[in-house]
């Protein structure tokens, strides 16, 4: 019969803990000698200073009590590391809500699966990605993910982190035209042409990648109209560039470049180090034509121009108001003179009623003065 103790050097099962005890004393000796004047008639081996471990050599020294004590503080004291796969096992449907806490995939607006052991994030036999279209938030950080398959699959994604995995393409990213944040430090990503269509990208988390073109890479940021923040560092595209902090900070309208703040001054000396020849672009031209006009990059225009059509829109709607509090006033006046002829018709019997009757009624202005019947 199967015993309850087992011997963590063989594997032997014992059915009480002193016979597991006693099988290693007798077969896996620990040993530490109290008494150096015990070990004159010993083997060389087992010194007075030493610890020894001995697998199945019946000729080694019996274990004292000071080493019965330190094996059982071994035993007790063996610590097994948590396996990260046991927080969510195989990706099913059922667990995913178990996690998220949510009554169903279409419900779910936010899903954390960061440190989970994950080594894909992909539809399979037990869930169907594809069910959350409600999604909008998705952490995949700390895991094992080498594909983004699965997460093409969510397309109404805002926020999306995968920072530390093993990932290198970008492609299944493409659907994702709604996303606005993006972490993805610390993988094996080589292009970010694939991010193109995402064009409301604010944040952009891309330091510790393989990125090697510099060209490439800032033709692709400069397509992201509302990118402030940008995260690019430990890139061989900004190793190998000569300036290339300052040629993004020119050509880019950024707030934070590789956490670090950015200011006026900052992107007037990054002006200054960008050679003349490459400072071409709509933004330079239009500043070559109004001279006053400090240097800005497409998106600052782009949001000053929304601003500036903004406060005219808001102008036209406040004046189209005005005009139709006035047409307003004049349609009760008007209503107002239609009661007075009808009460006037009645009164009379005839159905007229005199132009100066109407001037002392103050009803209407700019009346000619001739006197004529209505």
């Amino acid at each position: 019969m199967q015993g309850s103790y087992s011997c963590p050097f063989d594997y032997q099962e014992f059915e009480s803990r002193s016979e597991l005890e006693a099988h290693i004393e007798r077969r896996h000796v620990c040993y530490q000698a109290d008494d150096p004047e015990a070990d004159n008639g010993r083997n060389d081996r087992t010194s007075s200073s030493s610890s020894f471990l001995s697998f199945g050599d019946e000729g080694a020294p019996l274990p004292s009590a000071q080493s019965k004590r330190n094996l059982s503080s071994i035993l007790t004291d063996v610590k097994i590391p948590e396996n990260p796969l046991s927080d969510i096992g195989s990706l099913t449907e059922k667990r995913i809500l178990q996690i998220s806490k949510s009554p169903n995939l279409g419900a779910l607006k936010e899903l954390k699966l960061n440190g989970k052991g994950l080594s894909q994030f992909e539809t399979n036999d037990h869930i169907n990605l594809s069910r959350l279209f409600n999604l909008k938030i998705l952490d995949l950080s700390d895991n094992y993910i080498t594909s983004l398959r699965g997460v093409g699959q969510c397309t109404n994604l805002r926020y999306l982190n995968v920072n530390n995995n093993s990932i290198e393409d970008l492609s299944p990213l493409q659907a994702l035209i709604r996303l606005s944040t993006f972490k993805a430090a610390h993988n094996k990503i080589k292009d970010i042409s694939p991010l193109r269509i995402c064009k409301r990208i604010v944040c952009l988390k891309v330091s510790n990648n393989q990125i090697f073109s510099f060209e490439n890479t800032l033709e692709v940021l400069k397509g992201f109209p509302k990118l402030t923040h940008l995260s690019i560092f430990m890139n061989p595209c900004m190793v190998k560039t000569k300036d290339s902090k300052d040629k993004l900070l020119y050509h880019l309208w950024l707030e934070k470049l590789d956490s670090v703040h950015v200011n006026n001054e900052d992107r007037q000396q990054a002006t200054q180090k960008v050679p003349i020849s490459l400072r071409r672009g709509s933004h330079i031209k239009l500043m070559e034509e109004n001279s006053d006009l400090p240097r800005m990059a497409i998106s600052e225009l782009h949001h000053r121009d929304t601003k500036e059509k903004n406060a005219e829109l808001e102008t036209q709607i406040n004046a189209l108001k005005e005009e139709n509090a006035k047409l307003r006033e004049e349609l009760g006046n008007v209503w107002q003179l239609l009661g007075t002829i009808i009460k006037s018709r009645d009164e009379s019997g005839q159905g007229k009623l005199l132009l100066s009757e109407f001037k002392k009624l103050k009803l209407l202005e700019n009346i000619k003065e001739e006197e004529e019947d209505y």
